[in-house]
């Protein structure tokens, strides 16, 4: 075997050896984990850097091999390398996720996505907004986000809503972030589950409701509610009415039991709609009594805490405008 750096202190050989394995130059990586195991064979991560290495060197002996090979080639060679890593004990290393990124920014090419291998992706049923997010790749992220809703509105829909208002949240744009997630709630309810849900305030306010809202899976239809009551949600300048009363009579159209009655979900559904149907009229002078008896209708005890933190809202206003 070529003798690298024999003389040389066995740090900066294992220095150079870690930086070629999250590099991805699995083969220089081998010929310096062994100089390693030969200068510090007590060093704990020897075996599973050389396991690592052996796996892309198979497959790819040569360098030039994988720098070449078709990123769709690659990227499913890391999903078998993900299989192979659930057996062993440094699966959840950081140096993992760190060749994870290196392998899917450089080699996959997601750092700078051509329209070609995007459709090519795609045709297999890969996104690559998906892919970023499993990279935690925000700001790059949020541009392919701004790429879809321009080359493919067609795509654009409540699960979508749902994957933006997570990209946005963790990119730092909490605006935006709750338009996607009030987007999506609108758009298809029944995808949105707690565990969702990013945004820890929202899920504060949601708790100041219901306290035991994490093991009641229903109360997260009430989240369109509390935001609007909380001032997380604000409400649209345009005359929106129209379109909340088309959601809340689909709701009861096709969310109903056969005996007529809705189940919770639906209830807390449907009280949702109807409270940004009353203040979107309110706001815009039209009559909101009928959306605030079906409210009461719906849940009693919600609708006390609707009335209370209005008076308590308008009366901070009123207060206000007096100083």
């Amino acid at each position: 075997m070529e003798q690298l750096y024999l003389l040389a202190p066995p740090e900066i050989i294992k220095n150079k050896a870690m930086k070629a394995l999250t590099g991805e130059e699995f083969v220089q990586s081998e010929k310096y984990w062994r100089e390693v195991e030969l200068l510090d064979p007590g060093n704990t991560f020897i075996g599973a850097a050389l396991d690592i290495c052996r796996f892309w060197n198979d497959p790819y002996p040569d360098e030039d091999m994988l720098n070449q090979a078709d990123p769709l080639e690659v990227y499913r060679a890391w999903r078998e390398f993900e299989t192979y890593l659930r057996s062993k004990d440094y699966r959840g290393s950081v140096i993992i996720g760190q060749i994870k990124e290196h392998i899917f920014l450089r080699r996959i090419g997601l750092e700078h996505m051509s329209p070609a291998l995007r459709e090519s992706f795609e045709r297999h049923g890969i996104e690559v907004l998906d892919l970023l997010m499993e990279i935690e790749k925000w700001a790059l992220a949020v541009e392919e986000i701004r790429m879809v809703r321009v080359r493919n509105p067609s795509r654009v829909g409540g699960a979508f809503f749902l994957k933006c208002s997570e990209v946005y949240f963790k990119a730092g744009n909490i605006p935006a972030s709750r338009r996607f997630l009030l987007q999506a709630f609108w758009d298809e309810p029944d995808l949105i589950e707690l565990r969702d849900i990013v945004d820890p305030e929202i899920l504060d306010e949601l708790e100041g409701l219901y306290p035991d809202y994490d093991t009641r899976q229903d109360s997260v239809e009430l989240i369109p509610y509390v935001g609007l009551m909380e001032g997380s949600f604000t409400l649209p300048l345009e005359d929106r009415l129209q379109y909340l009363s088309n959601l809340r009579k689909n709701a009861e159209r096709h969310e109903t039991g056969n005996d007529g009655t809705a189940s919770t979900k639906t209830r807390y559904r449907l009280f949702s709609l109807y409270a940004w149907e009353s203040e979107l009229a309110q706001l815009i002078g039209a009559g909101f009594v009928d959306a605030r008896n079906r409210m009461r209708m719906l849940d009693s005890e919600l609708f006390m805490h609707y009335m209370e933190r209005k008076q308590h809202l308008e009366g901070g206003r009123i207060s206000s405008s007096r100083r």
